[in-house]
């Protein structure tokens, strides 16, 4: 039976736990905080060095899952997100992924399918995730709050709670810090990052809007876009970078900087983005851009993007002007489902898999709110819930960032 969790608490406290070569591995509440600093190939080392054991738990589990089970085979899921991923990989990250392997034990090609694995669950199911941010007139302080639920699931939540790793990464040169999110092993396919310039990019599965799927031709686009952040900083360069690529797969993605933010709607063949007037921009899983002459799908079969949207819209907007992460953590605790399954039509978190619930988000792992973040680009920091296994944990990027 699991202890009661306090969800309100925000744990603040980073303990050193341990060093190596440059490195040094925090820990934050139930999360690991590795900060890595060097050339990539000195922090893939680094990375699998001090993540040794849970980089071989997370290698196991994701086995288990999808290749022990007989789902698929190994060989089949190189073909689809390992050789592919691997050969658009430039050379630093190429560097990252032999460092990581050379130092913990596994092979290059499962440290690239650690990195990139969670497409396999795209590909077969609907799993669903919600944000919003906010600024200007909307905020206590002006600046741009943004929070998001990911949903996936529940095994990944599992995976999380017990070894849930944050990975900064600080190279020598010129590029710029950054910081991610995932399972021990990820490196890059981060669902959630931010660099030192404040920038904040998460994902929100787009597949309810255009058909079911992932072109292994093309980059990853959150690799893709955790090696834009090294490099960029602002929303302005990427729109230009969003025109010059395509996406693998139909994506919702939320950015943030410290002043404002926005949400891209990207299709396999394009993107739209439309600056919200009113200082506040939501999305959960459908294209909302009228540009694409998509209607919103109803109920279950849009997995409540419309009704998420809405109660997520209004739990925030009832606190205007003085919108703050304090008042996103309020309205993160609003639940989607009714513990008899039905709906409560005034939240969008998902704590537990309602197996009586009518809604295409389901199946055999029951889909969950694996992690929530709060970003607050302008002071560099996240909040950060797992919930049923922590409350919030505070984490200071400014204190780690080197560039």
């Amino acid at each position: 039976m699991k202890a009661k969790i306090d969800q309100d608490t925000i744990d603040s406290n980073a303990k050193l736990v341990s060093e190596y070569a440059g490195a040094q591995l925090f820990h934050v509440g139930i999360l690991d905080l590795v900060v890595l600093n060097g050339t990539h190939k000195e922090m893939g080392h680094q990375y699998g060095s001090l993540e040794k054991d849970k980089i071989l738990t997370t290698r196991d589990t994701w086995k288990n899952i999808f290749v022990d089970s007989g789902k698929l085979s190994f060989d089949s899921i190189l073909k689809v997100i390992g050789t592919p991923f691997y050969t658009s990989a430039p050379k630093t990250l190429k560097d990252f992924y032999h460092g990581i392997a050379e130092a913990s034990g596994i092979s290059v090609s499962e440290a690239v399918v650690l990195d990139n694995w969670l497409p396999l669950v795209l590909l077969g199911r609907r799993v669903g995730c919600s944000s919003l941010v906010a600024w200007g007139n909307k905020t206590k302080d002006g600046t741009a709050y943004m929070g998001r639920n990911l949903d996936f699931p529940e095994f990944m939540r599992d995976m999380i709670g017990v070894n849930g790793v944050i990975v900064v990464i600080n190279p020598v040169g010129g590029e710029l810090s950054v910081a991610g999110i995932g399972a021990p092993g990820t490196i890059s396919g981060f669902d959630d990052t931010i660099n030192n310039n404040g920038l904040y990019v998460e994902y929100n599965n787009g597949l309810g809007s255009i058909e079911p799927v992932l072109y292994s031709n093309r980059f990853a686009l959150p690799t893709f876009m955790r090696n834009t952040l090294l490099e960029y900083g602002s929303i302005d360069e990427l729109k230009i970078v969003l025109n010059t690529m395509k996406s693998d797969y139909p994506c919702i993605m939320g950015v943030c900087q410290p002043d404002c933010g926005i949400h891209f709607e990207l299709s396999p063949e394009t993107y739209m983005a439309e600056a919200s007037p009113e200082e506040l921009s939501v999305r959960a899983n459908q294209f909302n851009y009228p540009g694409w002459g998509i209607p919103p799908l109803p109920g279950a079969t849009g997995w409540y993007s419309e009704s998420r949207q809405n109660a997520f819209n209004k739990l925030l907007s009832e606190k205007v002007p003085n919108i703050d992460e304090k008042t996103f953590m309020d309205a993160m605790n609003a639940p989607l489902y009714k513990a008899d399954g039905n709906l409560t039509e005034s939240g969008f978190s998902v704590f537990e898999p309602v197996q009586n619930a009518s809604n295409s988000g389901g199946g055999e792992f029951g889909d969950v709110t694996v992690y929530q973040i709060i970003n607050h680009s302008a002071e560099r920091k996240w909040w950060v819930r797992i919930p049923t296994h922590s409350g919030w944990m505070e984490i200071d990027f400014k204190k780690y960032f080197k560039q």
